[in-house]
């Protein structure tokens, strides 16, 4: 693959595609969050998706796997245990519950989502009330721009 460029006096210019340099938890992280928000917020329905994934995909390697991924979550602050002890009858590990951190990075992963590829329009330039009035075919005898006028009739 080559990215290309267009220079105005040496026409286009192509060189070898290098791709960006981007850790592993960031590259996992992106389809997180894109798989808790079609699980509702449910993480461990997320990481049972991811998990799927993993073995479709090989989103994971030796070098980094779910547990690292996981782990690297509850470092950064965007899940947490939940160890409480009511309603906890079995020997399982606890819940996974999502911080307001990650809430935040979901709301601003779904917006950017929404809304990234809009740009930023120019400023639009309205009629002034009298040009407005004029573009009606409005009368506009003796009036001042905050009074109504009629119409003209034929």
């Amino acid at each position: 693959m080559t990215n290309k460029e267009f220079s105005p006096h040496r026409g286009f210019i192509f060189s070898k595609h290098i791709p960006e340099e981007i850790s592993h938890f960031d590259r996992v992280f992106d389809v997180f969050k894109d798989l808790l928000t079609h699980t509702s917020g449910d993480i461990e329905e997320a990481f049972e998706w991811l998990d799927m994934l993993d073995k479709e995909y090989d989103i994971f390697d030796d070098e980094y796997s779910l547990q690292d991924f996981e782990e690297d979550l509850r470092k950064r602050g965007y899940i947490r245990k939940d160890d409480s002890e009511e309603g906890n009858s079995g020997n399982g590990q606890g819940k996974n519950l999502l911080t307001p951190k990650l809430e935040a990075a979901l709301r601003e992963y779904a917006l950017d989502q929404i809304f990234g590829k809009l740009k930023k329009a120019a400023p639009v330039i309205t009629a002034l009330p009298k040009q407005a009035l004029a573009m009606n075919g409005m009368v506009k005898t003796g009036l001042t721009n905050m009074e109504t006028t009629c119409p003209q009739s034929t």
